[in-house]
């Protein structure tokens, strides 16, 4: 594994505006449902740990070694003294665990240490530092200088951390007082809705939940099956985008009306009631979407198809349109569960599916892109697509349980609830 030279990034103070910056910015993202739902420490502390990383801890009293032989034309680091008419030589490695911000590694400290940079090989868990014994060296003097060598890093570490946290310090008091202000004019706003008499207006059409005078019509668009030669029928894109534009509309309304949401939420964080959301889902669904003759549109929840009962199914003569599935989140186990039960409702003729996803635990953005991470990962998974805003919808191409010829649409749309109460 290559080694490189570590703290040799942009100095703290260097680095100062820029995190006050990012510090107003991630503040902006949040949303209501977020403002709403998360105590005010959390949500600094969140922001603050996502901008300047986690101090870095070297867990010392774990390390290990590893010893190789190799060719010493072959050598990564620095040949010892007196090797050059070797042919092999022994390449000892200190493999040091830790834990924080591997990013962190890269930050110089501001403060003037009387040692070299350390070099090292970095890993997500650990540091690795490697020597080359020479050829009279025992083995009490190599581990001595890869005990000094740990030494040092453990030098230039306590440095960083150092500075690291004096901005972090800085920096929380800032997210608070920013954050304070966006709930202060939220609280204005509440108070002035609470005192008017006059009718409102109502909200532009991109933030409305629509039910429509007339609903939009779901025709099954056909096409020829490559390998038979038959006529297969799929649900048309622009239709599915539209759904999912509703889907997503329906969770912006309760993401902006926290104290709405609870009354549909279980009253204990051990209970789930999914079945209350998806039947609002369903009546939505239902009042913006119709059949081709007007009719009402097949809008089933719990039924049968595939290996089990699907939350949200879409249906037209007899043909599956789409398929929803809703789930709380509750870690990444039980996620990858949701993935295998929606992928198991499907048949060999379902092409377009969502997972709605309904996140109440503080830290949103880490859940969110957990399941992003579980979707991609997927053996199923064929393709991840871009997204404008991936913490409002994810795209994923995946290929059916039945049939790996056959590609699946799945959107991921993630929604932020407020606390269980």
């Amino acid at each position: 594994m290559p080694h490189e030279r570590l703290f040799v990034g942009p100095r703290i103070d260097a680095i100062r505006s820029q995190a006050i910056n990012g510090v107003s910015a991630a503040v902006a993202r949040f949303t209501e449902g977020q403002l709403r739902g998360n105590s005010l420490d959390d949500l600094a502390q969140h922001i603050v740990d996502g901008i300047m990383g986690l101090p870095l801890e070297l867990d010392t009293g774990n390390h290990s070694y590893e010893h190789q032989i190799v060719p010493l034309a072959e050598l990564d680091v620095p040949a010892p003294n007196g090797a050059q008419s070797a042919i092999d030589v022994i390449r000892l490695s200190l493999h040091i665990p830790y834990t924080g911000t591997r990013n962190v590694f890269k930050t110089q400290p501001s403060c003037v240490l009387g040692t070299p940079n350390p070099e090292a090989a970095l890993t997500d868990e650990e540091v690795i530092i490697t020597i080359a014994a020479g050829p009279e060296e025992d083995g009490l003097a190599a581990e001595g200088r890869l005990l000094l060598l740990e030494q040092n890093l453990q030098q230039w570490v306590n440095a960083v951390n150092h500075d690291v946290a004096t901005l972090k310090r800085e920096l929380g008091p800032h997210a608070r007082t920013l954050i304070s202000k966006r709930l202060s004019v939220l609280r204005q706003r509440d108070n002035i809705v609470a005192a008017l008499t006059i009718p409102l207006r109502r909200v532009d059409a991109d933030r409305a939940v629509e039910i429509p005078i007339r609903r939009t019509t779901v025709a099954l668009k056909s096409t020829t099956a490559a390998a038979a030669g038959q006529r297969e029928w799929s649900l048309a894109d622009p239709v599915y985008q539209q759904m999912i534009k509703t889907i997503t509309a329906f969770t912006h309304a309760l993401e902006r009306r926290p104290t709405s949401a609870l009354r549909l939420l279980p009253e204990t964080e051990t209970q789930t009631d999914e079945e209350t959301l998806r039947d609002w889902l369903m009546f939505i669904l239902g009042s913006n979407y119709e059949a081709p003759d007007g009719g009402e549109l097949f809008i089933g929840g719990e039924v049968e198809n595939g290996k089990g009962k699907t939350d949200i199914l879409v249906r037209h003569e007899g043909r599956n349109a789409f398929i929803g599935e809703c789930k709380f989140w509750h870690g990444p186990k039980k996620f990858n569960e949701a993935i295998e039960q929606l992928l198991g409702y499907t048949t060999w003729r379902d092409t377009k599916a969502a997972l709605i996803l309904f996140i109440t635990n503080r830290n949103a953005t880490a859940a969110i892109d957990s399941a992003g991470a579980c979707l991609a990962a997927h053996s199923a998974c064929k393709e991840v697509l871009n997204s404008p805003d991936p913490n409002e919808r994810r795209d994923y191409r995946f290929s059916s349980p039945a049939d790996e010829q056959r590609i699946i649409s799945l959107a991921l749309l993630p929604v932020v609830l407020p606390k269980m109460i």
